[in-house]
Parts: C-alpha cells; structure tokens; sequence
C-alpha cells in the first residue's frame, strides 16, 4: 500500500500542506483603488475579522489568506497580530470571475431554514443573481434585518467555496412583478414543475441554444397557484420535471441550479 507522503513524488505535483483560507473584506476594492500589480500595507481593525483571523484561523506573523470582495481578491500575509488590529501586506489582487452564462434564480420566500440551504447553495453552485420572490401562498414578512442576515450567509458561502463574485442579493418583488421584469426577457426561461418537459430534453435545448442568460425559478413548498403558473406559461417559460418524483423546494432550486451551471459553465 502507497504511503499518502509519497503521493506528491509519484503524480509529481506539490500537495499543499494547509487550507486556503478565504476572508471576506468589505473595503478591499477602496484599499486597492484599481491599482492591481501593487503591494498594498493593509491595517484591519474590523473586531469580528481580528477575532477570526486570531482565535478562529489562529494566523501567525507570516502565515497567509485570501481576501476578497465581491470585485477583487488578494493573497494577505500576517506582519504583526494582536487583539485589535492585524497588520499585513495585500499581493497578487486579482479580478474576481463572474461565471458564464448569466444564471438568475427567481426564489420564493421559503420558511426560514429552507431558504438559508438554498442561498447557501445558489453561492457555492454559482449562480450570478438571486431575486426573491413573493407568491400567493406565501405569507412571510421580510424586513431589512432579514436581509443583512441573509447577505451574511451568502458571504459565508462565499468564503467556504471561493466564489468570490458571489451572487446579488435582490429584495423580494410580487410575482407579477417578476413576471414583468424577468420572464417577459430574451432569456432561457425555465420553472421547476413535475408535470413539465424531462430534464433531458431542457438539457439538450441549452446545449443547442447556448443562451447568454438563463432565468430558473421554483415554487413554495405549497406551489404556485394556477393562476400564476398561466402567467407563467403566457410568457413562454419552459416547465422542467427534474426527476420523477415531488421534491422539496430547497432540494428543486439545488439540483437545477447544479445542472444549469454544470453543464452551461464557460
């Protein structure tokens, strides 16, 4: 049996010894000001980032991660660390990639545990915008409060899976709204329904069709009403069986979100 320490002389590539981290920075764009292939000196005094980068990450002088926004990424190396501040150096600034094509998920407003698995995982798949959605049969308030917690488990999504362009956020719209704003567009169009096309036969029209923009939008765990799939069969969207079977609404937006950026990513 091979020893995994020879592994690395047998494939001849280096094995990394440690995790890359990924930490998200809100004002590294500002730092950086557009000046990609400098060295930046970097100051961080934020308390909740001090307090991971030192007891959560344990960085030491010289030990390194990522730091990113949603436009740019860097390597930053640890000079001095202490309770209140860390201060270090930014190298190797790079243009965040935002994936190809454009995949926008129409999200109904699940209850709450439902809806951070599917932010969560819209993140980590790769999809470039999330719209929520209110429906008939949703009767959920959503407040402000709401939002920033949400923005923050997209982020930590984004830290866990580097997408650093991780996807937009965008505040709930009526459905007809939605229909109005995004189903009425020069788009593949898709909604996740049981009775509709194999996945198969959606798959092989993108592959023919290699649309620029792909709008995916699944119900509430209670559907939609009639009236609103009619409204959404009037602007030409295609309904996808993904299997043969019912599947929760979380476990929808996951698996075609997962497909559509799989086999469409460029």
């Amino acid at each position: 049996m091979t020893d995994v320490k020879d592994l690395s002389s047998i494939l001849k590539v280096p094995m990394k010894s440690s995790h890359e981290f990924a930490l998200f920075h809100p004002q590294l764009s500002s730092l950086v000001a557009g000046n990609l292939t400098h060295t930046f000196s970097c100051v961080i005094n934020d308390a909740d980032l001090v307090h991971r980068m030192l007891h959560v990450l344990r960085l030491e002088n010289g030990q390194q991660c990522i730091l990113f926004d949603q436009l740019l990424h860097g390597i930053f190396t640890v000079h001095t660390i202490n309770k209140k501040a860390v201060v270090g150096t930014i190298t190797m600034v790079t243009k965040n990639i935002s994936f190809k094509p454009i995949i926008t998920y129409c999200v109904p407003l699940l209850k709450r545990d439902a809806l951070d698995q599917a932010l969560y995982t819209l993140t980590e798949i790769g999809v470039n915008a999330i719209q929520l959605v209110d429906t008939q049969k949703i009767n959920r308030p959503w407040t402000p409060k709401e939002f920033e917690r949400a923005q923050r488990l997209i982020i930590a999504a984004a830290e866990q899976s580097k997408n650093f362009a991780y996807p937009n956020l965008l505040s709930p719209l009526p459905f007809d709204e939605v229909l109005d704003n995004y189903m009425r567009l020069p788009a593949y169009k898709l909604y996740c329904d049981p009775s509709g096309e194999p996945l198969w036969q959606c798959l092989k029209q993108v592959h023919a069709l290699k649309p620029t923009d792909i709008i995916i939008m699944s119900g509430p765990e209670a559907d939609l009403t009639r009236e609103e799939k009619k409204g959404l069969q009037d602007c030409s969207v295609i309904f996808c069986a993904l299997t043969p079977t019912i599947l929760r609404a979380y476990q929808a937006i996951t698996l075609s979100a997962g497909v559509f950026r799989s086999i469409t990513r460029q």
